[in-house]
């Protein structure tokens, strides 16, 4: 019985995932339809926005899940004491750190 249990898991787990459609590695061409995937819970969507467009101004190929490791990226510096509160221009300047290494 508990093979049964965890062959049926095996089965079932993949072909779950296989309906969910996985938008954070699309490219995000607009950042006012980003998937939910996108924003971190910190964050709100204005703020989410916000960093999208930065980042769509000076970088190609951006997506949903780059958006999300620079909105992080951006709230930890903040936490940390750096600009605090200024999320969007933390991510102007991680973006200008990409763009010229």
């Amino acid at each position: 019985m508990k093979w049964l249990i965890i062959a049926l898991a095996a089965i079932v787990a993949p072909a779950s995932q296989a309906l969910t459609e996985d938008t954070s590695a699309a490219e995000a061409t607009q950042c006012d339809s980003l998937p939910p995937s996108a924003s971190i819970e910190v964050f709100s969507n204005a703020q989410t926005r916000e960093i999208c467009r930065a980042m769509l101004r000076v970088l190609d190929g951006v997506r949903a899940e780059d958006i999300s490791g620079f909105s992080k990226a951006a709230y930890l510096l903040s936490d940390n004491g750096y600009q605090q509160g200024n999320y969007t221009q933390i991510a102007r300047e991680l973006v200008d750190i990409v763009r010229f290494r």
